[in-house]
């Protein structure tokens, strides 16, 4: 609520005083004197630092504080100290000299002295002389004034609303005294204004909003100040509840109550400064909720469970209106009595629980009272049915008589199951088994159901099944023998295959399986008469339906004769041959009965064998096993052929692998395929030549060939041929230098691969064509192989290279002697590639003779040389050789070598020029000075270094924004950039010496002659600020005005922006007409004027009409609109409070209100009328708010108004112009709690109902 200060004036206490803070951390608040408060003053600082800050020459006795702007514009006070102050805030006692410093803006009244500015231009008397100091003001320094005034004007130019600002008030006089800030006048609507609030407000603390039962809660109210005063003065505090003043809690400064409603002090401070603040209280209320059912979730869901909706708004409020409550849903009591932890609005949707039951507790929350109250229910878990269920097969035959069973998955039993069509299937309305045998053929759907329950809604499953006829087929006997049967039979329609099983006279029956979709089956290994008994059952694609058949044969009745074969003797029943062998292979019969004539076959018939004697043949047969039977045929018809059969096994040869050639006394490994013979498995054709191993190995003993003959474990054998080769002879150097090469020469064809091999290639390597490198000093052994893979090898000795060591450099003239290792060649071991660079004796010393390099090769009695660089130099000088007096050159050193140790660089003249020991030339006077350089070779040059005099600057150095000064150099300027500014952005500067001015400033203008010697000087830019200026200037319509003024020097006036001839004479303005004239100022300083600054003059005239507007009656916010003509800029006033620049008062109470506009000119006012309801009544006979009416309406004779208890029945009718309702009915009190009720009443001639409720509150 918007704050009201008012100050008074009394006849004991003269004047408001306040403490003040002697350092900026200590800063206390601080705020203005106006007209309306003309008592309120601080204490001046006794005591204090004297040094300078804010920008004064010096700041005794400081005191520091804050002031917070209230309304936007600009500030412009008076800063008054004196000894004393009357009543009426004027001085009365000895003036004070003042001066001060304001800093900001600032976001807050703490934390600002380390941000602000004191190293600026000291401050001067800027209250008489406005314009000597620079504006704006550095950094974040608004204001200051140095002066022995005792009154000083402090201005902020653009102050906005809630900005805070840091002022230091210094007391030069010394002694105690007191600091006044007095708004200056003109005040007008524009001006700023500073915020009191924060030196003497009071606040009684947030509304209290609390619903508490009876008995009534006490409540502590405190009122509490923005800053305390000083001095020791009763503060007296008047109390009131509603606006009904309660003396028996006056001069009390913390009272405690235990009646509702909004309690209201008004404080009155030392000197007059008093303010009225108010704070509600409590309310008492119940709140009639409904208690809301639980929720029952059907479902056979695993946790967590979905309920589709928890949210019971709707169910807890009844017939409540949903907008006067707020309803959030909670896990736990505790979260609902602390409003804590509410359930996200979103997740009452779909919300998950993760067990059953789960307890939900609503907090329902009165918007207005903010009382609450809790209700509980419990989401509760049913298990749902479900399940489905099928049976084994989709299809069943009539031929099956067992019942079949469901096959259940996560089935809910005590359904019932039904089929559809309804009769035809057997089933059990329980189990749901179905009998096939006594159903008729069809397709049948199966359902499964559970009736509907007060939870779970009807449950229903099915399946389908079809009965099929079975299908039968017709078996024959087919061919008959001794030892075996073929049935047959009759295709089934649809099968895809067929299962077999038999029986043998009485043996148990053997369960062949599935034969595939054949139509015939062999039963083998018969005797004579044996009987057989065929079962056939055909089986096809899932839905077929086929019934078993059966069949009896008998077997043949014969005597078969016997036989039995074999290729060796005695017999066995295998023989096996080497594929080598060429001799044909006869074969043994022998049996009982006729058992010949008969023939003969092998298996795989690669074997070469007669058919009819069995005689085989090994050679020409491949390697493998036989088995070759003997077949005897049938004798009459009806008996079965009899055979015979035995195994013959043809090996492979084995096979030799390995090198089949060696060198003398070398050997050569040789394999055998296969397990070797174990006596003698290797022979030698010839010992002599090459001996072998039982193992293979072949040992070459002479040159010439050998056979190799093999013999494996199933004695088959193979031979090879090896040839024995002499060894090979390597001829050459075998030494070399490091570096060098030798060439070896092997005898033979050499291998194709490595042929020349090093064993040691850090020390020698070898090439494929026998070349040797020397590597490293040492020994190598070099390995031949010639293309026999005989190898031989030989040692090469590799020499060191010889080593030089000397210095490599010499200067031309001078020499340098080399020395070598090892013992010198006998002829020229020392030579030089470039005689006409450097010479070299035997000796090894060179000579330099021109710059360059040379190579000296130096050769030892081994014939090994080596090679060295010597660079012959000759030192040069470079860098400009030339320079001014007191300006330096740097010449450089070049060629071989470092500069030299000491005294690297000499000056033939000091006098004239100095060079460091880096070459660095000093200019010491006009003349030529010899500079010397050697380097750390010994070889010096020499330059000649010429120092220039400096030349000289002269013309005027200043200049104004966009005019230009002379300049000119003594001697020849320099042929390119003569002239040169080192800030373009202030000033340039032509190749002929003129500088223009730009922007204020200054500039370094640097001069370079044709020697390259330069000067500066440095060039002002004068740019003056504009005037200091107080815009706009407000007047009122025909007011008597006088001429403007501004603050500056030479003061020029314009009626434009920018042209015309200004006139020293300032303008008066004409106040004959409404609206804003701009008038122009400029100030000269030097001969430069200042860009030109505009005020404007206002012209206002007085409001003509003031309309205010109220809202609608018992509008949620009412508000009074103030429309005024002609349009302008006004401020409104309501009740004597505050002026506001909005035209729109909001929250406004019931009741005549007297609204005030003003602008600089006048003020006129009216009233406006706001019809509204009481919230609540407290009906105690204390006399206050003990009855419930609406006053407001009282002159409105058919105006109404109905009472109804929560429940809605009428308690009573009441008249406006009636003494209101006293909380009874039928002469009994009713409780305290909401009532509703139903006013009839007319507004702009339209009849009207609204409807509410308040509170009653005993």
């Amino acid at each position: 609520m918007k704050k009201i200060i008012l100050f008074l004036v009394f006849s004991l206490v003269t004047i408001n005083i306040y403490s003040q803070g002697t350092t900026c951390a200590t800063a206390t608040a601080f705020c203005g004197a106006d007209i309306n408060a003309p008592s309120l003053v601080f204490p001046s600082a006794t005591t204090g630092t004297g040094l300078a800050d804010g920008c004064l020459l010096s700041a005794p006795r400081p005191a520091w504080f804050y002031l917070k702007v209230d309304r936007s514009g600009p500030l412009v006070y008076d800063i008054i100290q004196n000894r004393s102050f009357d009543s009426n805030g004027l001085p009365t006692g000895l003036q004070m000299d003042v001066d001060f410093a304001v800093w900001g803006p600032y976001a807050s009244a703490v934390g600002n002295c380390s941000n602000r500015v004191n190293n600026c231009p000291p401050c001067g008397n800027n209250t008489t002389s406005p314009g000597n100091y620079p504006r704006p003001a550095p950094g974040n320094l608004v204001d200051c004034s140095f002066d022995g005034a005792a009154v000083e004007h402090m201005t902020i130019p653009s102050a906005t609303a809630g900005q805070f600002y840091l002022v230091m008030v210094t007391n030069y006089t010394g002694g105690a005294g007191f600091i006044k800030l007095e708004q200056r006048p003109p005040i007008l609507p524009t001006s700023g204004h500073t915020d009191c609030d924060i030196v003497c407000g009071v606040s009684l603390g947030p509304d209290r909003k609390e619903c508490i039962e009876n008995p009534p809660k006490d409540i502590n109210i405190t009122a509490s100040f923005a800053s305390p005063a000083t001095g020791t003065a009763t503060i007296p505090y008047q109390w009131s509840l509603d606006g009904v003043p309660q003396p028996a809690y006056d001069n009390m400064q913390t009272i405690t109550v235990n009646t509702p409603g909004t309690w209201s002090v008004k404080t009155t401070r030392p000197g007059g400064c008093y303010q009225v603040t108010s704070s509600m209280v409590y309310s008492n209320y119940l709140i009639p909720a409904t208690q809301p059912k639980d929720i029952v979730l059907c479902t056979s869901s695993a946790p967590p469970y979905i309920f589709p909706s928890i949210n019971k708004n709707s169910e807890i409020l009844g017939t409540l209106s949903a907008s006067d409550y707020t309803i959030t849903y909670h896990t736990s009591q505790a979260f609902a009595n602390n409003g804590t932890a509410a359930i996200p609005f979103a997740s009452l949707t779909n919300y998950l629980a993760s067990s059953s039951p789960v307890t939900i507790y609503a907090r329902i929350e009165d918007n207005i009272s903010f009382c609450y109250t809790t209700k509980h229910f419990d989401l509760i878990v049913t298990t749902a049915p479900a399940g489905t269920f099928t049976y084994a097969n989709p299809t069943y035959c009539t031929s099956i008589i067992t019942p079949q069973p469901i096959i259940p998955v996560g089935l809910t039993s005590s359904g019932i199951f039904t089929t559809n069509p309804s009769t035809g299937l057997t089933i059990n309305g329980t189990t749901g088994e179905i009998t096939p045998s006594t159903s008729t053929p069809g397709n049948y759907t199966v359902k499964y159901e559970i009736a509907a329950s007060p939870s779970c809604p009807l449950y229903s499953t099915s399946t389908t099944v079809t009965i099929a006829t079975a299908q039968a087929i017709t078996i024959n006997c087919g061919i008959t023998t001794t030892s075996s049967i073929t049935f047959d039979w009759t295709a089934a329609i649809g099968a895809t295959g067929y299962n077999i099983s038999y029986q043998v006279n009485t043996n148990p029956t053997v369960n062949v399986g599935a034969i595939g979709n054949v139509l015939t089956y062999l039963v083998s290994g018969l005797t004579p008469a044996d009987t057989v008994v065929i079962t056939v059952t055909p089986t096809g694609p899932l839905g077929s339906c086929f019934s078993s058949s059966n069949k009896s044969c008998v077997a043949n009745n014969c005597t078969p004769p016997t036989a039995a074969i074999s290729y060796s003797l005695p017999s066995t029943p295998s023989t096996s041959f080497c594929e080598s062998d060429t001799a044909p292979k006869l074969v043994n019969l022998n049996g009982t009965g006729l058992f010949a004539p008969g023939n003969y076959t092998a298996n795989p018939n690669t074997l070469i064998i007669n058919a009819t004697t069995g005689t085989i043949t090994p050679n020409g047969s491949p390697a493998a096993n036989y088995t070759i039977t003997y077949t005897i045929p049938a004798a009459s018809a009806g008996c079965s052929p009899v055979t015979a059969t035995t195994l013959v096994t043809i090996h492979a040869l084995p096979t030799i692998t390995g090198a089949l050639n060696a060198c003398i006394g070398t050997t050569t490994q040789l394999t055998g395929s296969g397990t070797a013979n174990t006596t003698n498995p290797w022979i030698s054709s010839n010992s002599a030549v090459a001996t072998v191993s039982n193992t293979g190995l072949v040992t070459g003993v002479t040159v010439g060939s050998a056979t190799i003959t093999y013999k494996n474990s199933n004695g088959c054998d193979v031979t090879a041929i090896v040839t024995i080769n002499a060894l090979p002879t390597i001829t050459g150097t075998l030494n070399a230098c490091v570096g060098t090469t030798t060439q070896l020469t092997g005898l033979g064809t050499a291998n194709t691969t490595n042929p020349w091999v090093s064993d040691n290639i850090a020390i020698a390597t070898v090439s494929n064509t026998g070349l040797v490198t020397g590597v490293t000093g040492g020994t190598a052994i070099i390995t031949y192989t010639n293309s026999n893979g005989c190898a031989t090898k030989a040692t090469v000795i590799i020499n060191a290279l010889p080593t030089i060591t000397g210095t490599l450099n010499a200067c031309v003239g001078l020499t340098t002697q080399l020395t070598a290792s090892g013992t010198a060649n006998a002829t020229n071991p020392w030579i030089s590639s470039n005689n006409a660079i450097a010479t070299v004796s035997n000796t090894g010393l060179v000579t330099g003779v021109s710059v360059g390099s040379a190579t000296i090769t130096y050769k030892n009695s081994n014939g090994c040389d080596i090679t060295a660089i010597v660079t012959v130099t000759l030192p040069t000088i470079t860098g400009a050789l030339n320079a001014c007096i007191g300006t330096t050159t740097q010449l450089t050193g070049s060629g071989s070598g470092t500069a030299n140790a000491t005294n690297p660089w000499i000056s033939s003249n000091s006098a004239i020029a100095t060079v460091s020991n880096t070459g660095l030339v000093t200019g010491v006077s006009v003349g030529s000075a010899t500079i010397t350089y050697k380097n750390s070779n010994g070889c010096d040059v020499t330059a000649i270094v010429t120092i220039n005099v400096l030349p000289t600057i002269t013309g005027t150095l200043n200049a104004c924004i966009g005019l230009t000064t002379q300049l000119t150099g003594s001697g020849t300027a320099n042929t390119t950039n003569p002239w040169v500014s080192d800030n373009i952005a202030i000033a340039t500067v032509s190749n002929t010496g003129l500088v223009t001015g730009v922007t204020g400033g200054t500039a370094i203008i640097t001069y370079t002659n044709s020697n390259g010697c330069a000067t500066k000087a440095t060039v002002t830019i004068n740019n003056p600020s504009a005037p200091g200026v107080i815009t706009p200037i407000t007047y009122c319509l025909n007011d008597i005005t006088n001429p403007i003024t501004a603050t500056g020097s030479n003061l020029l006036w314009y009626a434009t922006v920018t042209g015309g001839v200004g006139s020293t004479i300032a303008p008066t303005p004409l106040t004959t007409a409404v609206g804003n004239t701009n008038y122009y100022v400029s100030q000269t300083v030097g001969t430069c004027e200042s860009p030109r600054a505009v005020i404007t003059s206002n012209i206002s005239e007085p409001p003509a009409t003031i309309v205010a507007t109220p809202s609608n009656y018992f509008a949620d916010l009412q508000t009074i609109t103030v429309t005024v003509t002609p349009a302008g800029e006004y401020e409104y006033q309501i009740d004597n409070g505050a002026f506001q620049n909005s035209n729109i008062f909001a929250n406004v109470s019931a009741g005549l209100h007297n609204i005030t506009v003003r602008n600089e000119c006048v003020s006129k006012s009216t009233t406006a009328y706001i019809v509204d309801y009481p919230r609540f009544f407290t009906p105690n006979g204390d006399g206050y708010h003990d009855t419930w009416n609406i006053p407001e309406l009282k002159n409105q004779a058919n105006a109404k108004v109905l009472i109804f208890d929560r429940f809605g029945k009428l308690l009573t009718e009441i008249r406006p112009s009636g003494s209101g309702w006293n909380g009874t009915f039928n002469g009994k009190e009713l409780p305290s709690t909401d009532y509703w009720f139903v006013v009839t009443y007319e507004e702009n001639g339209i009849t009207k109902e609204h409807k509410s409720h308040f509170s009653m509150k005993r």
